[in-house]
């Protein structure tokens, strides 16, 4: 008994993803269209001329793969072989013909687009990392899991986590009625998909979004203001927080809009690096440096930082008393 032909890699993929498919031979290729076809690359890719005629002559000479059809006629892979078929003025064509129609199931379309890109992306032709990403953006909608994702569009987890990420902001901006989206930059927007920041209470949420575009705040101060708001315990103290450090950052809210900057004062990361200090005061002990090649430099550090302290400890305190 002969041993069965292995499955090429089309065909396995058509399975995976539960389409059943009929072979055709001599499929009619007049019954497609420019207008009808799956796509997943930008329009300036989708049969690019040189590769076209080099199809062109090959198919006089050998026999191609064969084009993937819907029931209805929408070309899911295959575009330049087409074309190669047009410009040897061939009528008939090798189809595989899904048993499915594009545009009656948002869940067949997308696991259409899957189809292409996966067939793309196993091709000489691959996915730009433009394209590729915006097929994994339809498939996270779709409740794809990363890795089968990552087979499908070559897109890795981390990538595939941001957009998660960034969906996540867009719904509870959404939610929360904040269209300014497109004034944050994209680690900014990630930010806003991830905890605690996501889960913080609509009017809180909002308050804080609306204070990093006007304060033009970056990833890790959204982060640390969120979490000092869910110490608060209360929407009314988050509220009554993020409106205080509206008012602190005033100066810097008035800079970004005049001139488009906004970086944090000095004062403020100031206060930040202290923190990292401060948090060790139970046992300031596990500050000392013990490595002798380093305990010189530790100790002039330190004594150094404690000058510039004292002075502008001097400075403030002049300020508050006057």
């Amino acid at each position: 008994m002969l041993a069965q032909a292995p499955k090429s890699s089309a065909v396995v993929e058509i399975e995976r993803l539960g389409f059943k498919w009929q072979d055709e031979p001599q499929f009619e290729l007049g019954k497609l269209s420019t207008d009808r076809r799956v796509q997943v690359r930008e329009s300036e890719h989708y049969a690019p001329k040189a590769q076209v005629a080099q199809y062109a002559v090959q198919m006089k000479e050998t026999v191609f793969p064969p084009i993937i059809v819907t029931a209805n006629d929408w070309l899911v892979d295959g575009n330049t072989r087409v074309g190669g078929y047009e410009v040897n003025k061939v009528k008939f064509g090798h189809a595989l013909v899904l048993d499915v129609e594009y545009g009656k199931s948002a869940k067949v379309d997308a696991d259409l687009h899957a189809l292409a890109a996966t067939l793309n992306q196993q091709g000489g032709q691959r996915l730009t990392p433009a394209e590729a990403r915006s097929v994994a953006v339809t498939l996270v909608e779709r409740g794809w899991k990363n890795d089968a994702i990552g087979r499908a569009t070559g897109v890795k987890h981390g990538v595939v986590n941001n957009i998660r990420r960034e969906i996540a902001a867009h719904e509870k901006f959404a939610k929360v009625g904040f269209k300014d989206a497109k004034k944050l930059g994209p680690s900014a927007l990630r930010t806003f998909g991830m905890e605690p920041q996501i889960s913080l209470n609509d009017v809180p949420f909002k308050k804080l979004v609306e204070l990093s575009v006007d304060a033009n705040l970056g990833p890790a101060e959204v982060r640390e203001l969120a979490g000092e708001m869910k110490k608060t315990g209360s929407d009314a103290g988050m509220i009554t927080f993020i409106d205080n450090k509206r008012a602190e950052m005033s100066e810097r809210i008035r800079e970004h809009g005049l001139m488009g900057n906004g970086k944090p004062p000095a004062s403020s990361q100031l206060r930040r690096h202290l923190g990292y200090i401060n948090a060790h005061a139970a046992i300031p002990s596990v500050l000392v440096e013990r490595s002798p090649a380093a305990m010189e430099e530790h100790l002039r550090a330190c004594q150094e930082a404690v000058q510039v302290l004292t002075t502008v400890i001097t400075a403030q305190e002049k300020l508050i008393n006057d």
